[in-house]
């Protein structure tokens, strides 16, 4: 999966989403991306990306439609295990991802509306960090 997105609360400020098979298909990207870089990428980008590549949790949902709102919500998990055991069916993209080490987690929706996810229900994401996207593209 790749979706670019863009926050429309900072201008000029966009995420890359990606989901990945498996660890080989990572490295398989980031040998590509290392043999055939392209100079002019590095002028588009006033800052380092931040970067973060967590082991994904659970089964991700992935269903077809057309994504009109993305959030990613941070989080510290307590329990990393049930963490992964979550799902919701009505996102299109759901999946989350938690380091093992630190149980510092990420959950991603991309839903067919704008509303942010947890509007819909403010106790779940109660103290994390929560970023609303606009999906760039069709």
């Amino acid at each position: 999966l790749y979706q670019l997105c863009r926050n429309p609360d900072k201008p000029g400020k966009f995420t890359v989403l990606e989901i990945y098979a498996n660890g080989a298909a990572i490295k398989e990207h980031m040998a590509n991306g290392a043999k055939n870089k392209n100079p002019e990428a590095d002028k588009l980008m006033a800052a380092p990306p931040e970067l973060h590549i967590l082991p994904v949790s659970g089964t991700p949902v992935l269903k077809p439609g057309n994504p009109r709102g993305v959030s990613i919500v941070e989080f510290q998990a307590a329990d990393a295990a049930a963490v992964g055991k979550a799902s919701d069916p009505s996102a299109l993209i759901f999946c989350v991802g938690v380091n093992p080490k630190s149980k510092k987690g990420m959950v991603l929706y991309l839903t067919a509306e704008e509303q942010q996810h947890w509007e819909a229900d403010p106790g779940v994401f109660q103290g994390a960090k929560k970023t609303q996207l606009t999906p760039v593209g069709p």
